[in-house]
């Protein structure tokens, strides 16, 4: 069946009738009206700066199937063509010209005969940062961001905004309300930057992190949060306490822990017994010279098999979780003493089933921070080239986006002490080499962390103001746009 829809727009200087905020494109056909709500949550932006034509996009599986452009603010238009009913993005662009100046895209709607819809979306000018009007309901940086099923993004522990201490509290930011709220659940004890996993009925799982000033302690702690009952418990204890330390989920049952200051060669297996409904930690020894203490991250292949990055060839290399008496009873290293560039605090972005990405971190040789990347191949069990960062920094977030492949990174740290903050995000394709744009966040922010929200916008949370030595609960917002 093919619906045809008649587009009218109302923004803000055109005489119609407006809804709440007087920001939509309404798109009414004979069964139903879709109601496309434009939004700014922002401190600064206008995003109908320099646009005299719309665009509306409507986007199946990433490819546009129907589209239509029209004068601003004066202007009408009809789509046709929606032959089937699905799952669609929509899509809105103000040009000037051929430039993209605002865009805005919906997180991805099911389309049904005879329903009315209102999909919010964030329109903004494209590649610029902006402040939210919104804050969180706590300062915080270093915290650990989980995006969950539901759309909404959880924020998790980190350190207060002086650096003085480490938090026991929790908030989501909802993408639909645009507001930050906090659950009534804490940890039982403060923690930052703690492991993060996943149970197989879709709960959080945090593992350790660091507490106290200074991050010099470690926490043994295992927590599970359950986002529908916004509920928080502790159900576990690391044999091990961790931080600066990497979890890998080689089974929906079992988690490999690895790294921390004084942990030796020994890594903690966490597995869910069934019998008894609980989780237990198991420490296990790690063979062929990796040392647990000097991991500085890991991940997990397509076959369960575990690659280690470390500081040496010693202390990198391929575990194989299923070897010795049993499932993580004994570990062993199988190619240890790979050659590669080694780094600490670099990312790692898994680009496939059986290679990975690292990029930036400290080169250990130079005592500098680089922005160099390297792939690491499983199959051959060895480094080759691979894609730069755009910006050299150690410690930085980073996080998938909508676009296969593509990845953004954000602030971390131009120098090996941690003290002059990247005032910096960017967005590239590691496995391609492609590169997107590279921009200034809205204001300094060590220590904060980026998600992608379901329509592809970017939220950065936190970050402690160096210049004002507070102002971590401000987060901000980006709209990417690939030229």
């Amino acid at each position: 069946m093919e619906r045809t829809l008649l587009m009218i727009v109302c923004l803000s200087a055109v005489a119609c009738a407006p809804t709440d905020d007087g920001n939509d494109i309404v798109l009414s056909g004979d069964n139903a009206t879709i109601t496309l709500g434009l939004r700014n949550p922002t401190v600064d932006a206008d995003p109908t700066v320099g646009i005299d034509t719309l665009q509306v996009d409507v986007v199946v599986d990433g490819e546009i199937v129907v589209t239509d452009t029209f004068d601003w603010p004066d202007g009408s238009a009809t789509i046709e063509g929606i032959e089937e009913y699905g799952v669609v993005r929509f899509q809105v662009a103000g040009t000037d010209g051929s430039t993209v100046r605002s865009l805005g895209r919906s997180a991805p709607v099911v389309l049904g005969p005879g329903e009315d819809l209102w999909v919010p979306i964030t329109f903004l000018p494209v590649n610029r940062v902006f402040a939210l009007t919104t804050t969180m309901t706590e300062q915080r940086s270093k915290h650990a961001v989980v995006p969950l099923p539901d759309g909404r993004v959880l924020l998790a522990g980190g350190i207060d905004a002086n650096r003085r201490s480490s938090l026991d509290s929790l908030e989501t930011f909802d993408p639909v309300e645009l507001v930050f709220s906090a659950p009534s659940a804490y940890f039982d004890e403060s923690v930052a930057s703690p492991a993060v996993a996943w149970t197989g009925d879709d709960q959080v799982l945090f593992l350790g992190g660091a507490h106290t000033r200074n991050e010099t302690t470690s926490s043994s702690g295992v927590w599970r949060y359950d986002p529908v009952a916004e509920a928080l418990e502790s159900v576990a204890t690391l044999a091990s306490a961790r931080r600066n330390h990497c979890a890998a989920q080689f089974l929906p049952n079992s988690i490999l822990i690895l790294g921390g200051p004084d942990t030796g060669t020994s890594g903690d297996i966490l597995r869910y017994y069934t019998d008894t409904a609980s989780w237990t930690s198991t420490p296990v020894a790690l063979h062929g010279g990796l040392s647990s203490e000097d991991t500085q991250t890991c991940g997990v292949a397509g076959d369960g098999t575990i690659f280690v990055a470390g500081i040496s060839p010693d202390t990198t290399g391929i575990l194989d979780p299923f070897s010795g008496q049993g499932v993580g009873d004994t570990f062993e290293s199988i190619t240890p003493g790979a050659a590669g560039t080694f780094v600490s605090h670099p990312l790692l972005v898994p680009l496939d089933d059986v290679t990975f990405w690292l990029g930036g971190g400290i080169d250990l040789d130079r005592s500098t921070v680089t922005s160099a990347g390297q792939e690491f191949r499983m199959e051959a069990a060895g480094f080759v080239s691979g894609t730069p960062l755009a910006t050299p920094r150690q410690g930085a977030s980073w996080a998938p986006w909508i676009e296969a492949g593509w990845i953004v990174v954000a602030g971390g740290y131009a120098d090996v002490a941690g003290d002059n903050a990247v005032n910096k995000l960017e967005l590239l394709s590691p496995a391609t080499g492609a590169k997107g744009p590279t921009v200034d966040l809205d204001r300094a922010r060590p220590g904060c962390r980026v998600a992608t929200l379901p329509d592809g916008s970017l939220l950065i949370t936190g970050g402690y103001d160096s210049s004002t030595a507070g102002d971590a609960a401000s987060a901000a917002i980006m709209v990417p746009y690939l030229e």
